[in-house]
């Protein structure tokens, strides 16, 4: 174990101290190191060979540490993060033993070294003894089992539309071309209008014909309830239509997005799609034969629910949270074929709530009423007859929005696999609600059902001892 050159520079100052002290000359020993085999040699009487002998015994030991190096393997915390921290501690506690001692402990600081293997999960350390024991206390206070917190955001979204729409339409056509009020104040309806103006007009010139199935298919087109009258004359043909409708639309919307993190670390989950913007566009003329090559620009932004949130747990069982809570759709109004429109909902907010209660993060209540009317001038403002000359729309919209969010610490794996037996159990009841209702012409076995959660914890790996009778 030990150095022979080291053992050797030993032993001669011991047998230079014995001399010194009154030893006959002829027990003076000759002492010699082998580098090269590590070993020594001894030349003197059997007596100081056997006194030597005893004293290499003694010092060719097995040290516990290797000088002032040491290994610590990790069970929780992470090797390079820790190793950061000691690192920067070290210097600090360099610089107020300077400040403090007024000494310069520069060259002895840059002996001592903190090494992350990310391998093993462990620190190497060279430091002197002081050292040594003041990182291995923060280490032990660093490398600790940290707290989860399960994160859970309620998104309620409800909806309720109503409209009505009252409009009498007059409709002219010849052989010079359509003519009409066109007071409606739906775009899609004036193009219904106009395609049932061009159905009424007679097939042949100079006939009185008209398509039953062209005007079919035009009255198809039109939503509500559509009374109509007309003349048909080689001159002229004539339509008045009276067009009611009403509309109703309800929509209730529950999103719940989950998320488990460590105490302190952020976490992001998003449930989404990826839709295709155009950016722009512009077409390539190639200069040998002219040819034109269109190119479109996309841009894919994510459209759906996402949560990004950092837990901090404090004292009293209380959870910090810094949210960011997004909810985008797209809309259904269109207005062109490259332009698409989404609605986006967004919070981002700081919030302290205790371990398992339910907070709001804040909504939106709105109330969207639009009345409109389109009419011919002068004529529209007839008491009684003036409605024969306009068209009233009336919107009503009612929207509801609320976010709630919900924080429980999982300090421990009995509270981990409680958290986790709630989902699967409920994932698990979905799924046999689902297969209780059947399949139409399906065996119902062809659906999936998870096993129960019992079921699931007794079929994992255990280690068991069998005890074999001799």
């Amino acid at each position: 174990y030990g150095v022979s050159t080291d053992v050797v520079e030993m032993l001669k100052a011991l047998e230079k101290s014995r001399a010194g002290e009154g030893a006959e000359a002829n027990d003076e020993a000759s002492l010699v190191a082998d580098k090269r085999t590590n070993s020594i040699i001894v030349t003197a009487d059997e007596v100081s060979i056997e006194r030597i002998k005893s004293l290499i015994d003694y010092l060719d030991i097995p040290l516990e540490q290797s000088g002032n190096v040491r290994v610590m393997y990790l069970e929780y915390a992470n090797a390079t993060d820790v190793a950061e921290v000691l690192t920067r501690v070290m210097q600090n506690l360099t610089r107020l033993d300077d400040e403090t001692t007024g000494r310069n402990r520069s060259a002895n600081a840059a002996k001592s070294t903190i090494e992350a293997d990310e391998g093993t999960n462990s620190l190497i350390i060279t430091a002197d003894t002081d050292e040594m024991a003041a990182l291995e206390s923060v280490i032990a206070r660093l490398d600790i089992r940290r707290a989860q917190v399960l994160v859970e955001a309620i998104i309620v979204e409800m909806e309720i539309v109503e409209g009505r729409e009252l409009g009498l339409q007059w409709l002219f056509a010849n052989d010079s071309g359509l003519f009409g009020s066109a007071i409606s104040s739906s775009q899609a309806q004036q193009g219904r209008n106009a395609a049932l103006a061009q159905a009424i007009l007679p097939e042949d010139a100079g006939s009185n014909d008209i398509s039953v199935r062209n005007i079919a298919g035009a009255l198809s087109q039109v939503p509500g309830s559509t009374f109509g009258w007309g003349v048909v004359d080689q001159n002229l043909t004539m339509s008045t239509i009276l067009n009611a409708l009403e509309s109703q639309g309800n929509a209730n919307i529950l999103s719940t997005p989950s998320i488990l993190t460590l105490d302190n670390e952020e976490a992001f989950i998003t449930v989404g799609q990826q839709v295709p913007f155009v950016t722009g566009s512009y077409t390539n003329t190639g200069a040998a034969n002219g040819v034109a090559n269109p190119f479109q620009t996309i841009q894919r932004e994510n459209v759906g629910v996402t949560l990004q949130v950092t837990p901090q747990i404090n004292e009293g069982d209380s959870v910090v949270m810094d949210i960011v809570q997004e909810v985008s759709s797209i809309s259904q109004q269109v207005l062109s074929a490259s332009d698409v429109i989404t609605n986006e909902r967004k919070i981002e907010t700081k919030v302290l709530a205790k371990d398992g209660d339910i907070v709001v993060l804040g909504g939106l209540v709105k109330d969207d009423i639009q009345d409109s009317r389109q009419g011919v001038p002068i004529l529209s403002g007839i008491p009684v007859i003036g409605r024969l000359f306009r068209s009233d729309v009336v919107s009503v919209t009612k929207s509801n929005l609320l976010v709630f969010i919900r924080s429980t610490i999982i300090r421990d794996d009995e509270d981990l696999a409680g958290a986790t037996a709630e989902k699967y159990r409920y994932i698990r009841d979905q799924q046999r609600e689902r297969r209780d209702q059947g399949l139409m012409f399906l065996d119902d076995a062809v659906m999936p059902l998870l096993p129960t959660w019992e079921d699931r914890v007794r079929a994992l790996p255990e280690v068991s001892e069998e005890r074999v009778d001799p």
